[in-house]
């Protein structure tokens, strides 16, 4: 395997963890609002 795949895994965990924080963010935002 080359190395550019793992950096491709990581850029879409990073963006999936980003994306959950972010809904996360939006929802606690709603219940508080």
């Amino acid at each position: 395997m080359r190395g550019q795949a793992s950096v491709e895994y990581a850029l879409l965990l990073g963006g999936a963890v980003v994306f959950v924080t972010v809904i996360a963010y939006i929802v606690k935002t709603k219940i508080l609002g």
